[in-house]
């Protein structure tokens, strides 16, 4: 078909658009539509002098709609693929796209998580070692001091024998109570040197564990969400792809629900299209949360026609032609 032919078809009639909102490539704001793909086309329907109208449909009925030849296009940040191909044709491409990992920009690390980390297995035997260490300790200056320092009575006197054994170790002194023998100073200066010893070892491996901890936590790429709780809308490929990758998916009919299980620390990340990741974090921008890494699983989006539609090659030379005349350029950074 001619191009003089197709222009003279296209605004021969007022054509139905069907659009679902997208943040920020289609939104309504105050009972008017707006955002990238929207000022997109209406500055292409404003060049070809196409007339139209939009209807709003939800986004799993946007394909049959055109398909059916309800609405003559479509668009709401819907992927580029083959099996969509086989139903409708596409447009050039009018945005690049990919998903994009969202968290925490200041991982709160909960009480709980520590006393848990203090007690663990991994550093029980130490733990163990420099309690029976210390007992051992307070029951020997209780024997070579009772009756000086220390009550010779065992009880109350092993009390603060221990209480002295607990205070050695940990601050490098005698506290309340200071030996006057010398077979009780040569066990404090014993005790001092080995308590420090055991002591130092449990600080290191308490140390040592909470920074494999907190390096396990880290999210910087799409492998490190494997076993993490991550949440994203429901029935879109990034629930798919969380699932291959063997994350464990928090799937939620609306993506504002997996942002705010984000922002009260109920899910470890949140991924989705990039798009709509970007958008957020310009709108919140006192909320806690970054973008982490760079985007992967990139695709392309595109319009949405009905298959042999009369304004493909229309749309499709608008499209070129504001991308070379600097529009489309202008139009991203406004948006992105």
């Amino acid at each position: 078909m001619g191009v003089k032919k197709q222009t003279k078809i296209v605004k021969s009639k007022k054509i139905k658009v069907a659009i679902n909102e997208f943040p920020p490539l289609v939104e309504k704001k105050k009972g008017k539509y707006s955002g990238f793909e929207i000022e997109l086309w209406e500055k292409i329907a404003e060049d070809a002098g196409i007339k139209y109208s939009y209807v709003k449909v939800p986004f799993k009925k946007l394909l049959s709609t055109v398909e059916s030849g309800k609405a003559e296009i479509g668009f709401a940040g819907i992927t580029m693929n083959e099996e969509r191909e086989e139903r409708i044709d596409f447009s050039h491409p009018t945005f690049d796209s990919g998903l994009s990992i969202l968290v925490e920009s200041e991982k709160k690390v909960s009480m709980l998580s520590s006393i848990k980390t203090i007690f663990s297995k991994e550093i029980g035997k130490v733990l163990l070692m420099l309690l029976g260490f210390v007992v051992i300790a307070g029951h020997v200056i209780w024997l070579a001091e009772r009756g000086s320092i220390f009550n010779s009575s065992y009880f109350p006197g092993i009390i603060d024998a221990l209480w002295w054994g607990i205070v050695t170790v940990s601050s490098v002194g005698y506290g309340d109570f200071s030996p006057v023998t010398i077979t009780g100073k040569i066990i404090g200066t014993l005790v001092i040197i080995l308590g420090l010893a055991i002591a130092g070892l449990y600080i290191a491996k308490v140390s040592s564990l909470m920074t494999i901890k907190s390096l396990k936590n880290k999210i910087e790429t799409p492998e490190d969400l494997k076993y993490k709780k991550v949440a994203t809308k429901a029935g879109t490929r990034s629930e798919i792809f969380l699932k291959e990758l063997g994350a464990k998916v928090i799937a939620l009919s609306d993506i504002n629900k997996a942002f705010r299980k984000l922002e009260k620390s109920q899910v470890d990340a949140v991924v989705f299209d990039s798009p709509r990741i970007m958008h957020y974090v310009r709108e919140k921008v006192r909320c806690k949360t970054r973008v982490s890494g760079e985007m992967f699983e990139t695709q392309s989006y595109g319009f949405i026609l009905k298959e042999n539609s009369p304004i493909r090659e229309v749309v499709n030379r608008e499209i070129l032609k504001l991308r070379e005349t600097g529009f489309y350029k202008k139009l991203y950074e406004k948006y992105f």
